[in-house]
């Protein structure tokens, strides 16, 4: 399922913010470098996220700086999530995490199935051997495949 751009926005905003911000969205801002969204659908997706109230454009004025700790420059611009937007993201998180494991505990589940089919048929030793090494080949090519699409 592929993620709607303002989760992206999110999860940008989530790992990124408040280091770097912005005064606009252009080809070198991270709602663009880190996603594969133009600048139309970055600014689209980050106008959205304030309209849900997920983040906030803050301006920091002379006298609203409060240093180096609060993660704006003095003049600077950008966006930050708000706190029911950092809860979107850290849920999202957990789930994108929680989906990583669940699919590893399938295929390690298929994996150990598999061995134990093998285990039951009965196979001289060297074709023991040979399926045995056919399926760790097997399982090395989708965890490289898995890391590859990551």
């Amino acid at each position: 399922m592929e993620e709607p751009d303002w989760a992206k926005v999110v999860r940008v905003l989530y790992h990124e913010a408040p280091n770097s911000p912005e005064e606009e969205i252009d080809d070198d801002h991270p709602f663009v470098t880190e996603t594969d969204l133009c600048v139309e659908t970055a600014e689209r997706a980050a106008e959205a996220l304030v309209d849900w109230d997920l983040a906030s454009f803050v301006g920091i004025e002379q006298g609203e700086y409060k240093g180096p700790g609060d993660g704006f420059e003095q003049g600077k611009m950008g966006y930050k999530l708000t706190s029911q937007g950092f809860e979107v993201a850290h849920q999202r998180e957990l789930a994108r995490r929680d989906h990583g494991i669940n699919k590893s505990l399938v295929f390690l589940t298929f994996v150990l199935a598999v061995a134990q089919v093998v285990g039951v048929v009965p196979l001289s030793d060297l074709m023991t051997a040979l399926s045995g090494l056919i399926l760790l080949v097997v399982m090395l090519i989708v965890i490289w495949y898995e890391d590859m699409l990551k």
